[in-house]
């Protein structure tokens, strides 16, 4: 017996189980569906970085099966296969969340035609194929595309009507520190553990150039074979220090001073409005559009040419040996936490679902 009730549906590689900010992002959906009496779908993957998050027993999570042919082409049409017969139940006039253009080659036109379609922003315009055969064929499906700031919006605008997008950053789920960060030499990054995209190798040519008062500490998760050759970068380096997972981001940022980043691109850096909230100053490189957004360069941190590393060097030196420096960098990032505060981002996602249900 189908559904009769419209669903809210997400796609995703990962399970929203995991740790990181699309994950995020889904869990504050979970959230919102419950708000609005309707259901909520989680459709994955894999949870290759294991389970941290515990769903509400209302979520309906299901795992799609691995396609056992060798051959692409034929793998892909099990993976239509499976999609369809999982979702048959739900029927149609649902929404159906996708991260990425290329989640669209999973799903027949048929369910598609049927559905509303939301493709959210997940990781640098370039980086995303908007320019792909499977794109062009398949876009006319989609109903509203939401970016992160004005200056993606520009760019899909050369692929998309201007119209069909909207801008939603990502919404803090941490509640926003009162006072100042403390002042000290203690530097912090919380991250994926992907050295393709997150660049340790930068990070740790960066804390070598720092006097040995300073200290870094990672937190992550990952594939255990980046985990090991992410200890094995830094196991010569007596003030890097792998965490592993953090389950309470509050209150491990608020053990240190700075918050820094390398990555070679990101989509919106959800770690970064967390630091933001706890008053952590960031130094981070310029890699991607939202990093101006979320981190007012000589306000709230620094924003250093990716791969200048003697620059990125010399800002975080400035934090970390200016304490009335330090701390005007600190309150400010305090003031402009509102502009990610969870219940407002929340409530344009409310909006965003009300509408097309």
């Amino acid at each position: 017996m189908k559904n009769n009730k419209p669903a809210i549906i997400s796609f995703h590689i990962n399970s929203a189980t995991g740790i990181g900010g699309l994950e995020t992002l889904m869990q504050s959906f979970h959230k919102i569906a419950k708000t609005l009496k309707t259901t909520y779908v989680e459709l994955f993957l894999r949870n290759d970085f294991g389970s941290f998050v515990k769903l509400d027993d209302s979520i309906i999570s299901i795992p799609l099966s691995d396609p056992k042919s060798k051959y692409p082409k034929l793998r892909l049409q099990e993976r239509r296969a499976d999609i369809e017969n999982k979702l048959d139940i739900f029927g149609s006039g649902n929404i159906i969340i996708l991260f990425n253009p290329y989640y669209l080659a999973f799903f027949k036109d048929k369910i598609l035609k049927q559905n509303k379609i939301i493709l959210i922003q997940s990781n640098k315009i370039e980086i995303l194929n908007f320019k792909s055969t499977i794109f062009n064929l398949k876009k006319h499906y989609i109903d509203l595309f939401t970016v992160y700031t004005k200056s993606d919006k520009e760019k899909l605008s050369q692929e998309v009507p201007h119209n069909k997008i909207s801008i939603i950053p990502r919404g803090c789920k941490l509640e926003t520190k009162t006072e100042p960060a403390i002042f000290s030499k203690k530097l912090v990054a919380i991250t994926r553990v992907r050295e393709e995209q997150k660049n340790f190798s930068d990070m740790v040519k960066i804390v070598k150039k720092l006097p040995k008062e300073y200290s870094l500490d990672i937190y992550g998760t990952g594939r255990k074979e980046e985990i090991e050759s992410l200890k094995q970068k830094i196991k010569n380096h007596p003030n890097i220090f792998f965490k592993g997972v953090t389950l309470d981001a509050k209150e491990t940022l608020r053990r240190y001073s700075v918050f820094i980043m390398t990555s070679h691109f990101e989509g919106f850096g959800q770690t970064l409005i967390e630091a933001r909230s706890q008053g952590l100053p960031v130094v981070l490189y310029d890699s991607f559009d939202a990093a101006p957004w979320v981190v007012k360069d000589k306000k709230t941190g620094f924003l250093i040419e990716p791969y200048n590393i003697d620059g990125f060097v010399e800002s975080v030196r400035k934090l970390c040996e200016n304490k009335e420096l330090f701390l005007k960098f600190s309150k400010n990032s305090l003031n402009y936490a509102f502009e990610t505060d969870s219940s407002q981002i929340e409530k344009m996602w409310t909006d965003v679902f009300s509408t097309l249900l």
